[in-house]
């Protein structure tokens, strides 16, 4: 499993709480329904990583 913080998209700024996250060639996603922030302002962060 790669580091949170190694991944595209949302999943750099959730919680982890993911059965996607066990299967090692998952590479992240830019859309999520269980999407939980850890992070206030995750969203500006999220922004600057699409530009």
């Amino acid at each position: 499993m790669k580091q949170l913080e190694e991944m595209k998209g949302l999943c750099k700024y959730c919680i982890g709480d993911c059965a996607r996250l066990e299967d090692e060639n998952f590479e992240g996603t830019y859309r999520c329904t269980g999407f939980e922030a850890k992070e206030k302002n995750w969203y500006e962060k999220y922004r600057e990583e699409l530009k």
